[in-house]
């Protein structure tokens, strides 16, 4: 039995249900022996106060290297507009901790876009954030169609779109969603 632990908004809109749908969906052909464990993204939100809050610290990583697959997405947590973000994203992580994620991980259907106006010292934050995601092979990033490319290449930088200093495929790509 495969173990999956899935980080995403489950109470959230429509787009990012019918999103999980598809995804549930190529996870049933491709390992038909799975079962998956949901994380609410919203209990890792900053403003979020109840008991249950979540952290992306390092026990979130301890968590996650004790699955088989790690999924993060879909949502708009690649936005780097988010105050108070270690990353500048909502995904609040240092980034020196990634390089602890040992177990595969596929942050997907992702939004990268300043929605907001962007905190100073952000776009060196998501900078940062992105070259520590890029530097850990068991890592990949899927954005989705909905000109998050567009704004990574212009506010962060075209090498986060190039697989950049990876031998081993593409690190960032567009997905469908």
């Amino acid at each position: 039995m495969i173990k999956v632990l899935h980080v995403a908004s489950f109470i959230g809109n429509i787009g990012d249900n019918a999103s999980h749908l598809g995804l549930y969906g190529l996870l049933k052909r491709l390992l038909p022996l799975h079962q998956i464990t949901q994380l609410e993204m919203r209990k890792f939100y900053q403003q979020y106060s109840k008991p249950d809050k979540l952290y992306f610290n390092q026990r979130f990583i301890e968590m996650a290297n004790s699955y088989d697959l790690v999924i993060i997405g879909g949502g708009g947590f690649l936005d780097y507009w988010h105050k108070n973000s270690q990353s500048g994203t909502t995904l609040d992580i240092d980034p020196d901790l990634l390089q602890y994620i040992k177990t595969p991980t596929l942050i997907s259907s992702m939004g990268a876009m300043a929605l907001q106006q962007v905190p100073e010292g952000n776009i060196a934050k998501a900078r940062r954030f992105f070259t520590a995601l890029q530097a850990n092979p068991n890592i990949r990033v899927a954005v989705r169609n909905d000109g998050s490319v567009n704004s990574i290449q212009r506010d962060i930088g075209p090498e986060y779109l190039e697989g950049h200093n990876r031998d081993s495929g593409p690190w960032l790509f567009l997905s469908a969603n």
